[in-house]
This record gives C-alpha cells, sequence and structure tokens, in this order.
C-alpha cells in the first residue's frame, strides 16, 4: 500500500511515516524535524503531523485542506485547496486544530502559498481559466489578507506556477 515516508540522503534509509491513501500531500518543516500530511485529498482528508525521526501521526485538523508549507517556529501550517469552493488558502494554528482564511478569491482557485526565508512575505498563484497562473507576493503576518494589496509578480499566460524563494529571499 502507499506509504509516506522520508530518505535520509547520507545513509539512504528509508523511515516509513505513516501509511498513505492516494493523492497524497506532505509538507516538511524548515528546520526538519516534522512532516504535516494530508492523504486522499480528494475526499478532504485531514491533516496529520509526524516527527521525522518516526512516531504516531496526530491529527491536526479534520477536512482543512492541503498542507504546503509551515512557519519557522512550527505554530502554523499554510493550507491551499481550501474552504468550501477550495479557492482559498487558510493559514492553520498548529496547538489549536483551527484554521482560518488568509487568502481568498471568488472566482479563481488560490495555491501554493510559500513563506520568505523571513517569513514576512508570502508567495501563491491563481489559477486562471485555460491553463494561465498568476503569482502574487503580499505581506504576511498571519492574519487575512485583502485582495486589493496583492501584488502581481508574473501575469503569465502559461503554465507559470510554484514560486519558491531561495535561501537569500530571492524568488
Amino acid at each position: 500500500s502507499p506509504e509516506i515516508r522520508i530518505r535520509e540522503l547520507e545513509t539512504g534509509t528509508d523511515q516509513r511515516l505513516a501509511e498513505a491513501k492516494d493523492w497524497s500531500y506532505v509538507s516538511l518543516s524548515q528546520d526538519g524535524s516534522t512532516v504535516a500530511f494530508s492523504s486522499d485529498v480528494r475526499n478532504g482528508s485531514a491533516v496529520y503531523s509526524v516527527p521525522a525521526a518516526g512516531g504516531i501521526p496526530k491529527r491536526i485538523c479534520a477536512a482543512c485542506g492541503r498542507p504546503v508549507e509551515w512557519s519557522a517556529d512550527r505554530t502554523k501550517i499554510l493550507l491551499d485547496n481550501a474552504g468550501t469552493e477550495h479557492r482559498e488558502i487558510q493559514v492553520l494554528d498548529v496547538a489549536s486544530g483551527q484554521s482560518k482564511p488568509l487568502l481568498k478569491h471568488s472566482e479563481f482557485g488560490l495555491n501554493m502559498p510559500r513563506l520568505s526565508p523571513d517569513g514576512r512575505l508570502l508567495t501563491f498563484t491563481a489559477l486562471r481559466p485555460g491553463r494561465a497562473r498568476r503569482i502574487y507576493l503580499v505581506p504576511f503576518t498571519g492574519e487575512p489578507v485583502p485582495e486589493k494589496d496583492w501584488t502581481v509578480l508574473v501575469d503569465g499566460s502559461d503554465l507559470d506556477r510554484q514560486p519558491f524563494w531561495g535561501p537569500s529571499g530571492n524568488l
């Protein structure tokens, strides 16, 4: 059966972390200590966390979206494909298991949230009609950001998506 595993690159050894269903989504914390995952995301599965060294997965929330990015202090997880219409990026408080909308759009799906190395900025992708994607930049405080405060970084007419930050803070 499918599994969620982590591999130690220096030794080549694998650690089984959890059984997976299909369409799993996995995010490793910035310090490499913890894995967040959801399994069978097509059916809105729960989000779990498990130590990267192994252990028993702990359910953080039920059917709240796909875990994409941890905050540096591991207190929050950014979720995409969230909300009733799957058009939101939400921020999940790990301790309470409560999530709230951070970014949402009435027409376009929002996904792939990525925090800057200093945790002050966030990029994300808006899925527009056809294959077009628009990449935005917003300040990150953990509170909702209205659309008027979104800055367009890439107004692509192609499949631009999945922005990533370099270690120096460059996109």
